[in-house]
């Protein structure tokens, strides 16, 4: 009896604490919006994954895997890389999308991973949309055996990368880690999970409902209460293992602002405010499957292997195969459960699942249309019935694409693909054949005005473009031969400069490159080049280096050729051509001449033309052809002799049907004859050259009016 009492006395005392520990209540950690130069994080040290040497026990060439329950309130939509970071591997220094691994969602919510420096790999599970105000279980694998990235919600695969050749290069900064909450991240986070391997399907949906279940568990980080010792930071839960010392601690970065994140100045320990978690699924849990009617197929379902029927129960945890089956003359899009697309053909109960499925004619095909800026686009099939956006049309059918600009825009231009075909738009409409394959319409409206940027440079400083001549040798050394155009410059001839003139032979080749720096918005440029004779060689490319500015909130839209350039950026072209077999031997002329309009984006003439000479900058190089050039009927044009006297040019040795062509210093020809004498006394004094074309080529020359 005695022992009886105390046992009794004994459960009264205990039962208080026995009864908060089997009920302690599920918490999280609040992770606010990054604003301006201020951001919050969860992190995780890097030696959890393994220390810096190469050895076995080293961080690279090893698969992990993350997970977490985590819950967006907003999309922050941010200047740049709309969307939030959600967790990943990369410096502590960055606060933003450039990690070593990085797992965000876009502006859509869909999910999107993002690796290297400068992002190398950048991939967005289209689809794979996150709910707001939601509970979601995300997992990030990183397998080494193949260098593969797979992505999991709530235990269903989302995708996985494109084939990798190399390994995840993990960044080197010190110190480096895994986190949780980043740029543009605002919302909570209710558990932690690292493992030093990547999880199969089967293991990911066990650690679903219990993490403590799948082998390879490092790390497991609930939240529920700050237990770590200081005022941000969490045990491990898994207290065996070399890595149950590891804690997770939140942190307030402080520093400033950069294109795309924040760049930490200070990083301090900081108490983050605890929430209420997710509701924990108890692990017996059954939930409906439902299957809506469709139209033109059905659909049919296995759980183990065993057929269930629309309205069923199905155990949480369990895998659902779904098998779509078309009508004849239909074929299947994509498969829906509770609205999303579904990845691949099974899908696991975490709640009740609604399946649908849609299927159109065999010969259907997707029309999907974006709009930047201020308007509308709406497509509608032959009947006048509207095609929403990623919706079907049959191949062959007429399709009225309608562009409606809002109050105070203008079209400026549409896209099929990458094809421009703004210039088949007549009053804002256009009518199309859909074609055998699916296609993506993309239109751009923008302000009808043009705002300049406000970092212009001075006349003096800035530059138009760069010429390189290469193959060739330029005062006996093989090695291009560069010279920049500046504003500033008027025309140059620099015939008579040694440094410019350029070696070569009959045959050769020359790569001519050049390249324009767009330090002006809104100016159109052109780049022409001329060898003297008869203009062989004219080449004009145009770099459309103008911004479109929206009126409302003056952001930045794209422009005709469908992306925004920006001061600071450059154009480059490398053309090339030979040196005629039929060339003169001697000096010519190689011409280019960098010019450029001063209209804006909207065909207005600016009032004030920034680069200032409106005739374009001039620079010449002399060609020195070597060897023998010798006409058809063994007659040389070297025959040709120049004399100058009392305001006449003779030409010796020119026949009938030759000519003659006199060009000033800045290239305009001035006069034309096909007579050997010719008047000049109506040409002011200076240096000009002669080009004078016979039946077997031509010969240039110069002389000097006094």
């Amino acid at each position: 009896m005695k022992k009886h009492y105390f046992l009794l006395m004994l459960f009264l005392v205990l039962f208080p604490f026995l009864k908060g520990n089997a009920q302690e209540t599920n918490q999280a950690i609040t992770i606010p919006k990054t604003a301006s130069t201020v951001g919050y994080r969860l992190q995780v040290p890097e030696t959890i994954l393994g220390d810096r040497t190469t050895g076995a026990t080293g961080r690279t060439g090893k698969s992990f895997t993350l997970s977490s329950w985590v819950n967006i309130d907003h999309v922050t939509n941010e200047t740049y890389h709309k969307g939030c970071v959600i967790m990943g591997h990369g410096p502590q220094v960055h606060m933003n999308y450039n990690g070593s691994l990085t797992l965000c969602i876009d502006e859509n919510r869909n999910l999107k991973i993002i690796s290297g420096a400068s992002n190398t790999y950048a991939k967005v599970f289209t689809g794979s949309t996150i709910d707001l105000n939601t509970w979601t279980y995300l997992t990030l694998v990183y397998n080494n055996d193949n260098h593969k990235v797979t992505v999991y919600k709530d235990g269903t695969l989302v995708g996985e990368s494109g084939t990798q050749t190399t390994p995840l290069v993990l960044f080197d900064d010190d110190p480096t880690i895994f986190f949780a909450g980043g740029m543009g991240f605002s919302g909570y986070c209710d558990e932690f999970e690292f493992y030093n391997k990547a999880l199969t399907q089967s293991d990911i949906l066990t650690a679903y409902l219990n993490p403590r279940g799948v082998a390879g568990l490092q790390a497991w980080y609930n939240f529920n209460l700050i237990d770590g010792g200081s005022a941000g930071s969490f045990l491990n839960k898994v207290t065996t293992g070399d890595k149950k010392d590891i804690k997770a601690t939140f942190y307030k970065f402080t520093g400033r602002a950069t294109s795309g994140g924040l760049e930490s100045g200070r990083v301090v320990e900081f108490a983050p405010t605890l929430a209420s978690g997710r509701t924990v699924i108890p692990a017996d849990s059954e939930f409906t499957l439902s299957a809506p009617a469709v139209e033109h197929g059905n659909l049919t379902f296995k759980v183990d292997g065993a057929v269930v029927s629309a309205g069923s129960k199905v155990k949480i945890n369990k895998s659902v195969e779904v098998t779509a089956a078309p009508a004849s003359g239909y074929k299947l899009v994509e498969i829906y459960v509770n609205g999303t697309a579904l990845v691949g053909n099974t899908f696991i109960m975490s709640g009740d699942a609604s399946v649908t499925a849609k299927f159109v004619a065999e010969n259907a095909y997707q029309v999907s249309y974006t709009v930047q800026g201020d308007g509308a686009m709406t497509i509608a099939d032959s009947n006048s019935a509207p095609i929403e956006n990623k919706g079907y049309a049959v191949a062959g059918t007429q399709l009225t694409i309608t562009l409606t600009p809002s109050s105070g825009t203008k079209l400026i231009s549409l896209k099929k693909g990458t094809e421009n075909i703004t210039s088949l738009v007549t009053n804002n409409q256009l009518v199309v054949t859909m074609p055998a394959e699916n296609v993506t319409y993309t239109a751009a409206f923008a302000s009808p005005y043009c705002k300049p940027t406000s970092n212009r440079k001075s006349s003096t400083e800035r530059r138009l473009a760069t010429i390189t001549v290469s193959g060739a040798k330029v005062n006996g050394v093989s090695a291009p031969f560069t010279n920049d155009l500046n504003n500033n410059s008027q025309p140059n001839v620099y015939l008579d400069k040694t440094a410019n003139i350029i070696n070569t032979t009959k045959g050769d080749e020359l790569t001519i490159s050049w390249t324009i720096h767009n330090e002006i918005p809104w100016m159109h440029y052109y780049v022409y080049i001329d060898y003297d004779k008869d203009e062989i060689f004219n080449q004009e490319n145009e770099l459309v280096s103008y911004t479109y500015y929206n009126a409302v909130n003056e952001e930045p839209v794209p422009n005709s050729v469908g992306e925004i350039v920006t001061a600071g950026q450059s154009f480059t072209s490398a053309p090339k051509f030979t040196i005629p077999a039929d060339a003169l031997v001697g000096q010519t002329r190689l011409r280019f001449k960098v010019d450029w309009n001063s209209k804006d984006p909207c065909g207005n003439t600016a009032s004030n033309n920034l680069i200032g000479n409106n005739n374009g900058t001039i620079l010449d190089y002399t060609i020195d052809i070597k060897g023998t050039a010798t006409s058809i009927d063994n007659e040389s044009t070297n025959a040709l002799v120049l004399r100058y006297d009392e305001n006449k040019l003779f030409i010796d040795g020119m026949k009938e049907g030759d000519k003659l062509a006199i060009y000033n210093l800045a290239g305009n020809k001035v006069k034309e004859a096909e007579i050997a004498e010719t008047d000049v006394q109506d040409l002011v004094n200076g240096c000009y050259l002669v080009k004078v074309t016979t039946a077997s080529g031509f010969k240039t020359m110069k002389f000097i009016k006094r």
